[in-house]
């Protein structure tokens, strides 16, 4: 039987807790230890579902050992080059895979990745990034991934991005992080945090890596060898839980928060009404007369990281002007949770498929369903603003991107409690 979560709303949350390691980061730094020489201690992992099934592909390649939130990952005994269908399949990042293990391996086998269904996301343009620098992929009858690549094939080679993809960026560096006699110039490359982490750790590992006008360089390193890496803190998850407290005109504190990474979402934040400070890494936030705002997700600095949307959203049903979402990254994504917020109360005007203007006054508790990772979360902040009770079924989508979130939130003052589903 399937776990809900039962929320009381209707109060201000008043509390404090901490941020876990980031989802997103976690992938990259995790396809990289796989490619390095020796042992990589990697800490700081969040204990969430998503995460353990990329674990679960490495254990199966046999480079792996696991306790709690942390992993020794041993690339030097990892010898198979397919990915695990079962669990492959069930990750967006497995994509990955295919730079780290061309890089060590010279070929690999994945399948088509899975995640959240938020719209089509294709791999076509890494297959194209892949093949510019002369590796050899094609797509097997039964949608896997096959890729073959003889190192001396390009030398210096540069590749001009069509748009800032931080997936297609994360595996041209993983292919390149072995490659010591040639130096690869990516332009128009994804500068996101999780990218930044990514280039923070080659550069440990002995690869000279480059930033100009908005190209990446890197030379491989000879021996790559990262003897520890740690993963930095979930800025979607610090936005999140930010946003339950703003949309119950609470108060609260939250820790383990980088400031650098989530400078996109305290502008916005900012600008509805906020008011933020930080101490360190902890982010102390509250606001009560709070504002409409536009929130577009981009790959440029002035727009949002995508993942920032639905918390967003479910915050701006709590302001009566009408507020603007737009997420034109993840087509699909809108759809699965502005109707579960409708449920609650939300007034949504949509002005296509993936942009709508969203407000509310007096939002009351509902059953809703998650249907995928921060739509979940979304749904998690609406109910706690809501009166009265709400179920929210669908809790395993969430369990993939955060860790104990119903925790959290209880540290923060608020009734969310995991319970066992009945039929709907």
């Amino acid at each position: 039987m399937d776990n809900v979560f039962e929320v009381t709303g209707g109060k201000p949350l008043r509390g404090r807790t901490a941020v876990s390691g980031s989802k997103n980061a976690s992938f990259p730094l995790l396809a990289l230890a796989l490619a390095c020489d020796g042992d990589v201690h990697v800490q700081g992992l969040p204990l969430i579902l998503d995460v353990q099934h990329y674990l679960e592909i490495i254990r199966r390649l046999g480079a792996i050992s696991q306790s709690h939130n942390e992993a020794t990952i041993r690339g030097d005994d990892c010898q198979m080059t397919a990915i695990d269908e079962n669990f492959g399949s069930k990750v967006r990042a497995s994509y990955y895979f295919l730079g780290s293990l061309l890089a060590r391996h010279g070929t690999a086998s994945v399948p088509q990745p899975g995640g959240c269904k938020i719209g089509d996301r294709p791999m076509d343009l890494h297959i194209w990034a892949l093949r510019e620098l002369g590796v050899s992929v094609y797509v097997s009858k039964n949608g896997r991934v096959e890729a073959k690549w003889h190192k001396s094939s390009k030398s210096n080679p540069v590749i001009f991005l069509p748009f800032k993809s931080r997936g297609v960026t994360v595996n041209l560096l993983l292919l390149w992080s072995r490659c010591s006699g040639s130096t690869l110039t990516i332009h128009n490359a994804n500068l996101s945090p999780e990218v930044l982490c990514l280039v923070h750790q080659l550069r440990a590992g002995g690869c000279d890596i480059g930033q100009v006008n908005g190209a990446l360089t890197i030379k491989g390193a000879v021996s790559l060898r990262i003897p520890t890496v740690r993963v930095p803190s979930d800025k979607i998850e610090a936005g999140t839980l930010a946003c339950a407290i703003l949309a119950t005109r609470g108060y609260g504190i939250i820790d383990n928060v980088e400031p650098n990474s989530i400078q996109d979402f305290l502008v916005c934040a900012e600008h509805i009404g906020a008011e933020i400070s930080f101490s360190g890494s902890s982010l102390e936030i509250q606001g009560q007369k709070l504002r409409p705002y536009s929130a577009r997700a981009g790959l440029d600095r002035e727009n949002l990281d995508a993942d920032y949307i639905p918390p967003l959203a479910a915050l701006f049903t709590t302001i009566s002007d009408p507020s603007y979402v737009e997420d034109r990254i993840n087509p699909g994504r809108n759809s699965n949770f502005l109707p579960e917020l409708e449920k609650l109360g939300a007034i949504v005007t949509w002005v296509d498929s993936q942009a709508a203007h969203v407000s509310g006054a007096s939002l009351k508790g509902a059953e809703v369903i998650a249907k995928d990772i921060r739509g979940g979360a979304a749904l998690c902040i609406g109910a706690l603003a809501a009166s009265g009770q709400s179920l929210i079924r669908g809790v395993q989508e969430i369990d993939r991107g955060y860790e104990s979130l119903e925790s959290k939130l209880q540290q923060l003052g608020g009734s969310c409690v995991r319970a066992q589903g009945g039929a709907t």
